[in-house]
């Protein structure tokens, strides 16, 4: 078992190579105490990895030696698991009939076991395979059976699979706008599941943040106690002068180790803060480059194929594949622009100042507003973690004014003394009540100030009913 659970551990860390080499070796332990049930686990991790290495053959001799295993045993969790898995290598090779065989197998064990939750998966992996196959007919009756089941079901994830399901039938069958509704449904809880997920970090880290201060102002009530403590000391000092002399040594004694482990604690949190802004950005930067190096390079293969596809397509399936194909080049602009928005390379290459410089002439450019931004400067660099998290700063307080404010212009002053940084973002727009923001459900402004406290900075907000609203935003060295 824990030479099982090493191996999964290493798969989760894509390091499939040691992955592979534990498995092995829990095989050979299991196979000396005829543990059935532990082989057929290896087994299916061994086939999880051939599959993500792309070795479908040995994937699939993988797999079917632990659905033989699981037969035997009646573990039926686990058979459904595995037959799934063979779906998805079948579906790798073409062989549709086959993976919707074995698909609808293991829909049935968990119908009759009344997991509805994994039930309702299932059918979208089957609509999947029928979709690839052209059968868009039995795919929707598959999808209605899905969302039947998941009525009731609270489960993001569940949604996400049935909202892309819906999407690629809608798209698949000509529906376009349909099609683009279920599309957009699927981004919007994809990209809240992943702020929620952002903003529960940072809160986390304001939590961290607001126990040190709570530490360090105890010391310094601490500090004045032992103030009044001398003052008592020194007007007894004439009646005793050597019990005097002895207090002072080990007052002086405690002050100096009190200054010691404050400047300590202040060195720890700002060490803190960094290491919490890294971890987030280091993140950030992972996250970017899986798009670019995974869904990107997948992309573009689809791309440099599509040519040749469609010199042999005529009349409406040539349009038709046109079509899609312009929605895979959309596919790869998006998702560049997620990249650039997730780790921006001028901030990496330049530094702050150009990237606001960046960042205010692409959103001018691309907007009815007039996007227009000043800067006094006398830069200095700060950590690379810190300007990302200003740059994330400024582009959250210019995407709100742009969503809600009904604006026609907003100005970005900035100015650079130094390490020390001063921000106004203006808009002409509606206002509104700056009492609600705390009060507000959103993430806009929730995440805006929690990023803000976390570097120590200071904002103020304005706004004026139909006279638009002013931001300042003040970071010190």
């Amino acid at each position: 078992m824990l030479l099982n659970n090493i191996g999964v551990s290493y798969e989760t860390l894509k390091n499939y190579d040691k992955a592979m080499s534990y498995y092995r070796k829990s095989v050979e332990y299991n196979e000396q105490e005829k543990n059935q049930p532990g082989t057929a686990r290896n087994y299916l991790g061994m086939g999880n990895v051939s599959t993500a290495t792309y070795r479908f053959a040995e994937a699939l001799d993988y797999y079917r030696r632990a659905e033989k295993i699981f037969r035997q045993e009646e573990w039926l969790l686990e058979l459904s698991i595995v037959l799934n898995n063979i779906g998805n290598v079948l579906d790798e090779q073409g062989k549709y009939r086959e993976s919707v065989a074995k698909r609808r197998e293991a829909l049935q064990i968990m119908t009759e076991g009344e997991d509805f939750l994994e039930a309702s998966k299932y059918n979208c992996y089957i609509a999947g395979t029928l979709m690839k196959a052209g059968n868009f007919t039995e795919a929707a009756k598959h999808i209605q059976d899905a969302e039947k089941l998941a009525a009731g079901i609270e489960s993001e994830e569940l949604h996400l699979e049935i909202f892309e399901a819906r999407a690629r039938l809608y798209f698949g069958t000509g529906r376009y706008l349909e099609g683009n509704r279920f599309l957009t449904k699927f981004h919007e809880l994809k990209d809240s599941l992943y702020s929620a997920e952002l903003s529960g970090n940072i809160a986390d880290m304001e939590v961290r943040h607001n126990t040190g201060q709570l530490r360090i102002e105890k010391a310094e009530a601490l500090a004045r106690n032992l103030e009044l403590q001398q003052e008592k000391i020194r007007a007894d000092v004439q009646r005793n002068y050597v019990i005097f002399g002895s207090l002072l040594l080990v007052l002086s004694g405690s002050l100096a180790a009190w200054i010691y482990r404050q400047r300590r604690r202040n060195r720890e949190e700002k060490e803190r803060l960094k290491a919490m802004l890294d971890s987030e950005n280091a993140e950030r930067a992972r996250i970017a480059q899986d798009l670019h190096d995974g869904l990107g390079q997948l992309l573009s293969t689809i791309t440099l194929g599509g040519d040749s596809i469609a010199e042999q397509l005529e009349g409406k399936y040539h349009e038709r594949f046109l079509l899609m194909m312009r929605l895979v080049d959309q596919a790869i602009l998006e998702m560049r622009s997620i990249s650039h928005n997730l780790m921006p390379p001028m901030i990496m290459n330049h530094g702050l100042e150009k990237a606001l410089e960046s960042m205010i002439s692409t959103i001018d450019h691309s907007s009815d507003l007039s996007v227009t931004a000043s800067f006094a400067s006398n830069y200095v660099k700060r950590t690379t973690s810190e300007e990302i998290t200003i740059y994330r700063i400024v582009q959250e307080v210019i995407t709100n004014m742009i969503r809600h404010a009904q604006a026609s212009a907003i100005q970005l002053n900035c100015t650079f003394s130094g390490p020390a940084i001063t921000l106004e973002i203006s808009d002409n727009g509606k206002g509104f009540d700056t009492a609600l923001i705390e009060q507000s459900e959103g993430m806009g402004w929730i995440s805006t100030i929690a990023r803000i406290r976390l570097l120590r900075g200071e904002y103020r907000i304005e706004s004026t009913a139909e006279k638009g609203t002013r931001v300042l935003i003040t970071f010190g060295a």
